[in-house]
């Protein structure tokens, strides 16, 4: 089973101009978006029912968050191809 990532959270660009020819790029090292999604997910999920009542639901609390994020990555994945008609 393949994991959509989402790509990089917080992704920037460099150029450089100048001496050099110019680049474009992307810069992708550190957090992906299923981890920030997860963070946030895991932060509603403590501040809703608090980090005992959580953990006794069965259920790591982990697992959940990361369910949710990857849930709200194939929603984006959806509505990004429906936007392009496909």
């Amino acid at each position: 089973m393949t994991h959509d990532y989402g790509g990089p959270a917080f992704p920037y660009g460099r150029e450089w101009n100048g001496d050099r020819s110019a680049i474009s790029r992307w810069e992708e090292n550190g957090q992906t978006l299923l981890d920030y999604l997860a963070g946030l997910a895991m932060h509603a999920i403590v501040t809703r029912e608090g980090p005992r009542e959580a953990i006794e639901n069965g259920d790591s609390i982990a697992n959940v968050a990361y369910s949710v994020a990857a849930d709200m990555i194939a929603e984006k994945r959806r509505r990004e191809d429906a936007a392009k008609g496909k």
